[in-house]
């Protein structure tokens, strides 16, 4: 063509950005069509705004190139945009589009609203979340089995992706796949498998456990056991896993099974290693003879009634040996909320779902015997929000189980009216004759919720968000934990403002509060819009803070570890690459498995000039 167009846009940015965007306009008509008078113009497309001069005028001789350059203010929607930039002359017009994307200033979120109620039934949402890229989903109905559903929501769309994190989120629903009446979401449960064992295989270690995070060499046994879990359960539902994993992955399961129940190792993953054996077939008698002589001498009192005296029945029931199955089984005692749990994955409600669906599993006779208050000792945590992805995903597999063998609720008129006025409520969604639930997609400007029924009947309700918060925070949060950033120049100076191409040292500074430390806390640090990571200054040692696992996306760094109660600081470098004022997004740390405890700063805003 007669110009060569080369536009400079930054390939992100944030709502409320103003940013400089420039193309290059070079000549290419041959010299003797002499100088050309060329308009260079910006067309903005949707969610942008032009400021200032949509225009201006180059004098370009032959084969010279020059710039022109726009100031852009991007809107409040979260949407991918383009800008057409055109060079004319008398004789000739071409153009040039560029694409960016106007991304949310806060991380996205997923979350979970559940609770019980009877007759009228009120709330409000805890978030308000975007309509782009965000899903809200409310299940209720007169079982609780209606939190099972909530709960996988939960998972489906749960952000971080340790090695628990991805097995529980398609582990609850395997069962479901053999079943041509779930309303599983058949295609997409099996992608997610086949990526969960892909990726379990590719973080399995050497002796047959599995690492944490991508190429880690730290494993959880706990966690090991209960991938080898997921991968036999996988395989007996004859899904495709590969053989050289399960292989290791039994020899794993072998040598814990082996070891002694003490300090090094807890009893639980001892049983629970030994239930998983059997599972796959191994006589694993003599393990649990040695397990049982060493809880005798451990707790000769109390053994009976522990969590691995239940996997220890389960695994006598497979093995025929019903005497011994029924005594262990018959002296569980549920886990009381007020017990101090040493595991920070451990909880009540992991230990009372894994019961239910032991019980509803290996000895559904006993489901008769379990009352409304045991049941509620799995319900009502889930309801004050106390789970997290590894409960969540036990509490999923415990209620469906028992769901299987407890009596149907009885139809009954359930409605569901919301809206964005507690005085102007719509209706949304009613039960069908027969029916005894309601799933409705909520609407996103809905900030009161209302179930209404005449049934006399408990009603199960749960709010899945997942999505990007609507408005940024106008306070600091610290609920258990701290967290502040700055951006350093080279002199070691807090700034607000540098030059376009300047290199600065962000500085994330963090504690846990109470006196405490936070095990696995995810600390992410949205960047501002043409801030480049610069990848080699990224350590996963830096000044006195030791990250487990480093995750470095195109627009933010994702740091896992464990926070102490001492201020520690983690520091990299970026690069400015645009030249505007942007939005600062907050610096966000959340605990991974105590979701009360969480921390964020404040946004601010930072001027990038010209060299």
């Amino acid at each position: 063509g007669p110009f060569v167009l080369s536009p400079d846009v930054l390939t992100a940015v944030a709502p409320g950005d103003e940013f400089d965007v420039s193309v290059g306009v070079a000549n290419a008509l041959p010299a003797e069509q002499g100088n050309q008078q060329v308009t260079v113009s910006a067309v903005a497309g949707d969610n942008l705004e032009l400021v200032g001069d949509t225009r201006t005028a180059l004098t370009l001789k032959p084969g010279a190139e020059g710039r022109a350059s726009f100031r852009v203010r991007a809107g409040q929607d979260f949407t991918a945009t383009d800008i057409v930039f055109r060079a004319e002359t008398d004789q000739h017009r071409i153009q040039r589009t560029a694409t960016l994307s106007v991304r949310p200033a806060v991380p996205h979120r997923t979350t979970l609203q559940a609770g019980i109620g009877e007759g009228e039934i009120d709330f409000a949402p805890t978030r308000r979340i975007s309509g782009v890229l965000g899903k809200q989903t409310l299940t209720a109905g007169f079982s609780p089995i209606i939190l099972a559903d909530g709960l996988q929501l939960y998972l489906n769309d749960y952000p971080h992706a340790c090695s628990e994190q991805i097995i529980s989120r398609v582990f609850p629903v395997l069962g479901l796949l053999a079943d041509p009446a779930s309303r599983i979401d058949r295609p997409r449960v099996l992608r997610d498998f086949n990526s969960v064992t892909g990726t379990l295989s590719a973080r399995q270690l050497a002796n047959g456990a599995f690492g944490f995070w991508p190429g880690s060499q730290y494993s959880d046994d706990t966690i090991s056991v209960y991938a080898m879990h997921f991968l036999l359960e996988a395989q007996q539902q004859q899904l495709p896993v590969a053989d050289s994993v399960m292989q290791r992955g039994l020899d794993f399961l072998r040598q814990i099974a082996a070891q002694p129940a003490d300090n090094n190792y807890q009893p639980e993953t001892v049983a629970y290693a030994i239930y998983v054996l059997t599972r796959s077939g191994v006589v694993t008698t003599n393990y649990l003879t040695q397990l049982q002589a060493n809880l005798e001498k451990r707790a000769p009192d109390s053994w009976k009634s522990s969590q691995a005296a239940m996997w220890m029945a389960a695994s006598y029931q497979q093995l025929k040996l019903d005497k011994l199955a029924s005594e262990l089984i018959r002296s569980h005692i549920f886990a009381s909320p007020t017990q101090q749990y040493q595991w920070d994955l451990d909880s009540a409600l992991l230990r009372n779902a894994q019961y239910l669906y032991v019980i509803s599993k290996h000895f559904p006779a006993r489901l008769q015997d379990i009352n409304d208050q045991q049941l509620m000792q799995v319900v009502a945590p889930v309801t004050r929000g106390h789970f997290n992805t590894l409960s969540a995903a036990w509490s999923v597999m415990a209620l469906s189980a028992w769901g299987e063998h407890a009596a149907d609720a009885q139809p009954a008129t359930l409605a569901l009216l919301a809206g964005a006025q507690a005085d102007a409520l719509k209706a949304l969604a009613q039960t069908q004759p027969g029916a005894t639930r309601i799933d409705a997609a909520l609407p996103f400007d809905s900030t009161q919720v209302a179930l209404r029924t005449d049934a006399g009947q408990r009603v199960f309700y749960s709010l899945a968000q997942a999505g990007y918060d609507t408005r940024l925070p106008d306070k600091v949060v610290t609920q258990g934990l701290e967290i502040t950033r700055r951006f350093l120049d080279e002199n070691g100076n807090a700034v607000t403002s540098a030059t376009q191409g300047s290199t600065l040292t962000v500085q994330l500074r963090m504690r846990a509060l109470d006196g405490l430390s936070q095990n696995n806390v995810a600390v992410i640090d949205l960047l501002p819009g043409g801030f480049e990571v610069l990848r080699d200054s990224v350590r996963d040692r830096a000044q006195s803070w030791h990250a487990d696992y480093v995750d470095i996306r195109e627009d933010r760094l994702v740091l896992y570890g464990t926070v102490s109660d001492q201020v520690k600081t983690f520091e990299y470098q970026v690069k400015l690459t645009g030249r505007g004022e942007f939005v600062v997004p907050p610096p966000f740390a959340e605990s991974m498995y105590h979701l009360d405890v969480q921390a964020q700063g404040l946004p601010g805003r930072f001027h990038v000039t010209a060299p």
